[in-house]
């Protein structure tokens, strides 16, 4: 089913930009700890 699908690749974009956003938390927290 085309529903199915679509929710299926919204769960796997919104993983993925969740894990981009995570990353560059991560690195902007550490560029603040450096200086």
């Amino acid at each position: 089913d085309n529903k199915i699908h679509f929710y299926e690749t919204m769960g796997y974009v919104a993983d993925y930009s969740q894990k981009i956003v995570g990353e560059t938390f991560t690195c902007y927290k550490m560029e603040k700890q450096l200086k």
